[in-house]
């Protein structure tokens, strides 16, 4: 074996094969080693590291032998332990929280080594067949439905753990596909602003914010809030606005109306660049 200066020797043999983690009582100024073999000058190096736990896979009926070199400052006394390794946790994180087929998927691992040995593999399916390797990896589904998504951690060791959660995939889109609104009115005129909203996928409570062109931007006018159910084919939802035109349209000469639609609960639209409409052409308005 190498020559580390001061150094204290432990021998174990264990009756059964398993990993072994061996740490002392000083934080640091300390090297690990372990070893096989029958003479001290013709010992096998099996694992070696500084400070921290040392952490291998033993086998059983065979004699190893561990090193404890002393820093060349350190006096005092030191407590040698060895154990069996205990076992590594495992878990991981994900995002976005609620995924449609439009996301890729994040999921990075939060697997832990309390024998610190670290890990050789991390692996995971996604469940509907496709897999990665690493501590980071992205995934995007094809289709809505529950996926059972697992993580596979296996330490440099040997020792397993894993862990399986259900990752649901909801694809929530409504599209504005029309906002109607007079071509040419009076002021004083009360009129129907008419907003259709597409919606295919599940049944979905909308709200539909209606606003008007203004100096400087946008004004809000009303807000409606409506179930739209699934209709098949081109089949919309309707919300149904009116506004009456006002002497400071008239002056101003004309109007655009703008649309944006939400959807209540927490996944949000999927693509909400449809969710916004303007009328076109712009409402003429005289006196």
């Amino acid at each position: 074996p190498p020559d580390f200066g001061r150094t204290v020797w432990y021998a174990y043999t264990p009756a059964v094969g398993r990993s072994l983690s061996a740490w002392t009582s000083l934080w640091s100024s300390y090297t690990f080693a372990a070893y096989t073999g029958s003479e001290l000058g013709q010992l096998t190096p099996v694992a070696c590291r500084n400070a921290g736990r040392l952490t291998f896979a033993a086998e059983a009926g065979v004699t190893y032998y561990f090193q404890v070199a002393l820093g060349s400052n350190y006096t005092g006394s030191l407590a040698f332990h060895l154990e069996v390794a205990p076992q590594p946790t495992a878990d991981y994180g994900y995002g976005p929280w609620y995924p449609s087929v439009f996301d890729t998927v994040s999921f990075w691992s939060s697997c832990n080594d309390p024998a610190e040995a670290g890990f050789s593999t991390l692996d995971w399916q996604f469940g509907d067949g496709a897999t990665a390797e690493g501590y980071s990896v992205s995934h995007q589904y094809a289709a809505d439905g529950d996926y059972t998504v697992s993580l596979t951690c296996t330490t440099v060791d040997g020792r397993i753990v894993g862990v399986a959660k259900v990752i649901s995939v909801r694809t929530h889109d409504v599209t504005i596909t029309r906002l109607a609104a007079p071509l040419s009115v009076k002021a004083g005129q009360t009129r129907a602003i008419n907003v259709s909203v597409r919606n295919n996928r599940y049944d979905e409570t909308v709200t539909v914010t209606l606003y008007k062109s203004a100096v400087g931007g946008y004004t809000q006018l009303e807000t409606l809030t409506q179930l739209a159910p699934v209709r098949a084919g081109k089949r919309t939802t309707e919300f149904a606005f009116s506004y009456t035109f006002t002497q400071a349209d008239a002056a101003l000469g004309k109007v655009t109306f703008k649309a944006i639609a939400s959807l209540d609960g927490p996944a949000g639209d999927a693509l909400p660049a449809d969710n916004e409409a303007l009328s076109s052409p712009p409402t003429r308005v005289m006196p």
